[in-house]
C-alpha cells in the first residue's frame, strides 16, 4: 500500500531566494502491512427460550460478553413453536449475530481485550444444525413445553423430554459464518486498518450439567478421530470430562471442525451447551509520517532537517520547479534517519531558487 503525504514550508531568504521543503513518503520497509491472525472462543451457545423467539441452542445471555442479535432457528419440520417443545422434530437449524466491540490496541500488538481494534466493530453470522435419527431432538428437565432444564436429549416420543441414552446419537454439522462486516475507524491515530475475515471455525467444548465421569461414557467422532469422555475410550482422546462449564480444568478437550458425531455408551445424560472457537484477520499499517522542519538560513548555506521512521534510508531531492513530475527532480543527499528517526543537511543557497523534497523508500 503506497502512503503519500506532504508538508511544504517556506522561508524567504532574499528577494530572489525562495525555498520550500516537501515531504513525500511512501511506506518503508519497516513499516510494511502486519496481518493480524487471532483466535476467540465463544461459549455460549447453550439451549435456551425466551418470550420472543427461541433457538435449539443460541442464548440470549452469553457468559463470556459476546453479543447475540437476531436469534432466530429454521426448523425441518421443527423443534421451535413459540416456545421449545419437547419431541417436536429431528433436525434443528440454529442461527445467531455475534457483534464484537473492539478494544485491542497497538500496545498489545492488537491482540489484547478481544483481539478486535479499539473503534472497530466486527459483526458475523453463525449458522449449524443439530439432528438425530433415533427419534425426536427434545429437552431434559422437569416440564415439557417449555422445559430448558437439562439440555438436549432425543425421545421417541412427542411431547416427551428425554435424555442422551446407550446408543442414541446427536449430529452437530459444521459451522457456517456468513456476513462478515467491520466498522468503523481505529481510535488510534498512525495507523491504517484494512478488513479481513472470519474463518477456521472448530467445535472444542461439550458442556453438560449431569454427566458424571464415573458412571456415564460417550463419545464424539470425526473422521477417523474418536474422542472418548468419561468412561469412553478413543484414538484422539480417553476418558476425558464434560464439566458444567466451559473453562474444562480437569482436562484438555478436542478441537474440531466437525461435522460431529456424539454418541452415548453408558448412562444417560443431556447436552446443556457447545462452545466453539474462530480466528479473525485484518492488516495494520503503521502510517510513516515525514517531517521537514523550516529551513534555516545559515550564511551561504541552508540547513535542512526533519524526522521520519528511525533508521529508515531517505532521499533528500531537489528541483526548482514544485510541478515537475518527481521523477525529474534531481537528488541532494541520500542518508539514513538516526535512531531518534532525525536528519541534517546542510544545502547551498546559491542558483536559483529550489524546492526540496524528502523521500524514503
Amino acid at each position: 500500500m503506497k502512503l503519500s503525504a506532504y508538508t511544504i514550508t517556506r522561508m524567504n531568504l532574499s528577494a530572489a531566494l525562495i525555498s520550500s521543503a516537501i515531504a513525500l513518503t511512501s511506506a518503508s520497509p519497516g513499516l510494511k502491512a502486519a496481518t493480524i491472525v487471532f483466535s476467540n472462543q465463544v461459549n455460549s451457545v447453550e439451549t435456551s427460550v425466551n418470550a420472543v423467539q427461541s433457538s435449539a441452542f443460541f442464548t440470549a445471555t452469553p457468559d463470556n460478553g459476546f453479543i447475540f442479535t437476531n436469534i432466530a432457528t429454521v426448523i425441518s419440520p421443527g423443534l421451535i413453536g413459540g416456545d421449545l417443545g419437547a419431541g417436536d422434530g429431528s433436525l434443528a437449524t440454529s442461527s445467531g449475530t455475534i457483534t464484537i466491540v473492539g478494544g485491542s490496541t497497538s500496545a498489545g500488538n492488537w491482540t489484547d481485550s478481544n483481539g478486535i481494534p479499539a473503534g472497530i466493530t466486527l459483526t458475523f453470522n453463525v449458522q449449524f444444525t443439530t439432528a438425530t435419527t433415533n427419534g425426536f431432538l427434545t429437552l431434559g428437565g422437569n416440564g415439557l413445553v417449555t422445559a430448558t432444564g437439562n439440555g438436549i436429549g432425543i425421545t421417541n416420543t412427542a411431547a416427551v423430554p428425554g435424555a442422551l441414552d446407550v446408543g442414541e446419537v446427536l449430529e452437530i454439522s459444521t459451522i457456517s459464518i456468513t456476513g462478515v462486516n467491520f466498522t468503523g475507524s481505529l481510535a488510534e491515530s498512525g495507523y491504517s486498518f484494512t478488513p479481513g475475515t472470519v474463518l477456521n471455525p472448530k467445535w472444542n467444548r461439550l458442556r453438560s450439567n449431569n454427566f458424571a465421569e464415573a458412571t456415564r461414557g460417550a463419545t464424539i467422532t470425526t473422521g477417523t478421530n474418536v474422542w472418548g469422555f468419561g468412561q469412553s475410550t478413543g484414538n484422539a482422546g480417553t476418558k476425558m470430562f464434560i464439566e458444567n462449564n466451559y473453562t474444562q480444568t480437569n482436562a484438555l478437550t478436542f478441537i474440531s471442525a466437525g461435522p460431529l458425531t456424539i454418541e452415548t455408551q453408558l448412562g444417560s445424560w443431556n447436552l446443556k451447551g457447545l462452545g466453539f472457537q474462530y480466528q479473525v484477520t485484518y492488516d495494520i499499517n503503521a502510517v510513516a509520517n515525514l517531517v521537514l522542519d523550516t529551513p534555516v538560513q545559515n550564511g551561504g548555506s541552508l540547513t535542512v532537517s526533519g524526522s521520519g521512521p528511525a533508521n529508515t534510508s531517505y532521499a533528500l531531492l531537489e528541483s526548482t520547479d514544485i510541478s515537475a513530475p518527481r521523477t525529474s527532480w534531481g537528488t541532494n543527499t541520500v542518508g539514513t534517519l538516526d535512531a531518534g528517526g532525525r536528519f541534517t543537511n546542510s544545502v547551498s543557497r546559491t542558483g536559483s531558487a529550489k524546492f526540496y523534497m524528502l523521500k524514503t523508500p
